[in-house]
């Protein structure tokens, strides 16, 4: 039973591109329990294999799902140009008739901006997928609600959906202060499990979500939307520093997908990750270069090195206290297993020569309660073109705050799905100043694209928090917010004033890029930035200038 999977540390998942072969599927992995997300993607349940935490480099990387963390710190409305929109006299588009999708850390259905006048609730379905339940879950776990179901909820004042963070309530608030008239699905995510924390070395007690359940959580979304026949704008305001920053990862291909779909549109956070220290961009140019890495609290973490496909690389490793670990040759049927003398701990490396997604060289290093001070991982290089690199730590809220970089690029620091060609992917700066967000992701994507596509308000930000309360929040999730809001209201003018026929998120993308204020362009002495650019993209997200750039075709 998926059911029992689900949740059991006696089970792990993994992410299999079946690409419709169902048959194949079944004789090749023989699954304990299967979930379709579509024509492309399963989730196949086995129990706990022995020597899991060995097993990496003699399976395919993407098979493990990917962790993923929230992209927030522990006058927006005018910024963005929506006032005048909703405004009846001008075009009185408010989000009628458009669905929001929400994915993230539950909601609070009393919120005042979850309930219409007269008490009705504005949330059409939900599936609370912490709930051990199974007895009407489409995917096998978790407890989904109905309209009716939901509403009774609201009126008996019992509580479902429980948001113990208030980070969805918030988020989800935030996209309907753009879109007041739209509907909600919600997706109450449930945290990843033990086993698949202990595989990357994360923290038992941080937010983190397993790969696997935001792609069913997304696969319900459009479940739904299928079902109620109505456009929907989806909100995505979780992020990773797993993967090769090219969009290539599972959850980037399957949002890519969406985005290319009529009446979608997916909005993600480009991330927190600016200043955090947790990207390198090297160069071989002699014998090796030297990667420092500066430990604090004996934290666990991963270290992701990937490099060009023309190039072979390898490593060795300098322990703080002067132990010295040798150039690691590559092996394919298990990971190579390090146990330091001094200071403890333990390094598992893995290398994938061809990683099955991205085309490229990925070097893997597990350190496991390793001891503190500065590592220096020397990287080596042979090859015919530039011997570069990229290196990436995980996100903020998976490792301590020392734990970072001696020498760090705050580019290319988009995470995951945000870097997805059909995203919108946006970051945050503060409307009361014109300033950039100082704990900015940056652009560009490790393959060259323009990421962040927009800006929006993402400092200092009020709104409802997890029981009504006024809270404070600042960060890309809620800039994201912003541009889900807007997508929405792009949906209503295509769909419900029947402007532009089939719109599609990569449309609405462009739309909203065409339409972005951009600071500090007018030409002349007066420039000061060009665009697009990895810091602004194509500039601030502005709804009204998108429709007067429709207008003065």
């Amino acid at each position: 039973m998926i059911s029992d999977a689900a949740y059991s540390e006696d089970y792990v998942e993994y992410i299999i591109e079946y690409n419709g072969d169902r048959e194949a599927l079944m004789d090749l992995y023989q699954p304990y329990g299967l979930n379709i997300i579509d024509d492309r993607y399963a989730v196949a349940y086995q129990p706990f294999p022995a020597g899991y935490m060995e097993s990496f480099s003699r399976l395919e990387y993407n098979l493990f799902p990917k962790v993923y963390g929230l992209m927030d710190d522990v006058g927006a409305l005018e910024a963005i140009g929506v006032i005048n929109i909703q405004q009846e006299n001008i075009l009185g588009l408010t989000g009628k008739g458009i669905l929001l999708g929400i994915v993230d850390t539950g909601i609070d259905i009393f919120g005042s901006s979850f309930v219409r006048d007269g008490g009705k609730t504005k949330i059409l379905a939900a599936w609370d997928q912490t709930m051990e339940e199974a007895d009407n879950a489409s995917y096998g776990y978790g407890r989904e609600y109905s309209t009716e179901e939901i509403q009774a909820a609201v009126d008996e004042r019992q509580r479902i959906l429980t948001d113990t963070t208030g980070h969805g309530s918030f988020c989800a608030g935030t996209a309907v202060s753009v879109a007041p008239s739209a509907d909600l699905v919600v997706v109450k995510l449930k945290q990843a499990k033990e086993n698949l924390r202990s595989f990357y070395g994360i923290p038992s007690d941080a937010n983190a979500y397993s790969e696997v359940d935001i792609m069913t959580a997304i696969a319900y979304l459009l479940e739904q939307q299928k079902k109620l026949r109505i456009p929907m704008s989806i909100l995505v305001t979780l992020g990773t520093n797993s993967g090769s920053h090219t969009g290539a990862g599972a959850l980037d291909k399957y949002i890519n997908n969406i985005g290319d779909l009529q009446g979608f549109a997916v909005s993600a956070a480009g991330g927190n990750e600016g200043r955090a220290g947790h990207h390198y961009s090297g160069i071989v140019t002699g014998a090796y270069d030297v990667v420092e890495i500066d430990v604090a609290d004996h934290n666990s973490f991963t270290l992701e090195i990937w490099g060009k496909s023309t190039n072979t690389y390898s490593v060795a490793i300098e322990i703080p206290g002067g132990e010295f670990i040798e150039r690691i040759s590559p092996r394919y049927d298990r990971s190579s297993i390090i146990r330091p003398i001094f200071g403890g701990g333990m390094i598992y490396v893995d290398y994938f020569l061809v990683e099955d997604s991205a085309g490229q060289e990925l070097i893997m290093l597990r350190f496991i309660t390793p001891a503190n001070g500065i590592w220096r991982i020397r990287v080596y290089g042979v090859g015919t073109t530039e011997l570069s690199f990229n290196a990436w730590l995980p996100i903020s809220s998976f490792v301590s705050p020392g734990t970072r970089f001696v020498s760090s690029d705050p580019g290319v620091t988009i995470t995951s799905p945000a870097v997805a060609e059909t995203a919108i992917c946006t970051c945050a700066y503060d409307h009361s100043n014109g300033n950039l967000y100082i704990d900015n992701s940056r652009g560009y994507t490790a393959d060259g694209r323009v990421k962040p596509d927009l800006l929006a308000p993402g400092v200092n930000i009020r709104g409802e928090g997890a029981s009504g309360e006024t809270v404070i929040r600042s960060g890309t999730s809620v800039a994201a917010s912003y541009t889900a809001g807007c997508s929405a209201i792009m949906l209503e003018w295509s769909y419900g004033r029947k402007m532009i026929r089939n719109i599609n998120g990569n449309q609405i993308r462009g739309y909203l890029i065409r339409g972005a204020v951009r600071p500090g362009s007018s030409g002349g002495l007066l420039e000061i930035r060009q665009y697009p650019n990895p810091e602004w993209g194509y500039g601030l997200l502005n709804i009204y200038n998108t429709f007067e750039s429709l207008r003065n075709v």
